[in-house]
C-alpha cells in the first residue's frame, strides 16, 4: 500500500477564514505523507489551525525534535507575509492542513484502501472476533500532525498509527489464507471530528 495523505492542500485564501474561526495559531511540522515523488526539492509541511496559543505550543513541545517545528502567528502582519510566500507556486514547500474537502471521498477511500489491511491487524493483533453481523466503524484522526486508525469493538479501543496499516504485510494465500470478505464482517469508515471537511 502507498503513503496516503488525505489531508488538503493549504491557499493563502484560508488565512482570512483561520482568523475570522478565531484560530490565528498554526503549527507547521514536517509532513512526509505530502511529499511529491516528482518534486523531491520540495519540502512538504503540515499546518494544524489552533484557537488558543497554550494548545499550539503543547503541539509544538511534543515535535521539538523536527527541524521544521514552528508557530505561524496569523495576527501577526509579518508571519503573514512569510507565509504567503511559503505557499506561492514557486516556493521550496508544499503546505497542508489540517482536514480535508470532502470527508465522504476519504471515507470511501479508506474502505477501499484500509478495510483489509484493517481486518488483517485485528486478525493478527487482537484477540477480537467480531461475528458476521458486526459492523466495525473505524476512522481516522489527527493527533499533533500524525494520523491515527481508531478501532473499537465492544468496549475495547485501539488507536495505531496509519502507517502500520500501510506496512500490513498480507500472508501468502497459500500458507495463510486470510478469512473471505463474504464470510466475515463489515468495516465501515466513518467520519472523525479530529479531521474536519
Amino acid at each position: 500500500m502507498s503513503i496516503y495523505n488525505p489531508l488538503e492542500r493549504f491557499s493563502v485564501q484560508m488565512i482570512p477564514g483561520f482568523r475570522e474561526m478565531k484560530h490565528p495559531y498554526l503549527v507547521a511540522q514536517s509532513y512526509p505523507r505530502g511529499a511529491n515523488p516528482l518534486s523531491k526539492s520540495h519540502q512538504p509541511l503540515l499546518l494544524c489551525d489552533y484557537e488558543s496559543d497554550g494548545i499550539a505550543r503543547a503541539h509544538l513541545g511534543g515535535i521539538k525534535q523536527d527541524k521544521w517545528a514552528a508557530i505561524i502567528d496569523l495576527e501577526k502582519e509579518a508571519h503573514r507575509n512569510k507565509l504567503t510566500e511559503m505557499a506561492r507556486a514557486d516556493s521550496s514547500y508544499l503546505l497542508y492542513v489540517a482536514f480535508v474537502s470532502d470527508a465522504k471521498k476519504v471515507n470511501l477511500r479508506n474502505n477501499s484502501a484500509l478495510t483489509e489491511a484493517v481486518r488483517e491487524y485485528i486478525r493478527r493483533q487482537t484477540n477480537w472476533q467480531p461475528g458476521r453481523s458486526d459492523v466495525l466503524r473505524p476512522n481516522l484522526e489527527l493527533v499533533f500532525g500524525e494520523l491515527f486508525v481508531r478501532l473499537s469493538y465492544k468496549k475495547q479501543v485501539i488507536k495505531e498509527r496509519l502507517d502500520v496499516f500501510e506496512k500490513m504485510v498480507f500472508p501468502c494465500v497459500t500458507t495463510s489464507p486470510s478469512q473471505p470478505v463474504s464470510d466475515s464482517y463489515r468495516i465501515i469508515f466513518q467520519d472523525s471530528s479530529l479531521i474536519r471537511s
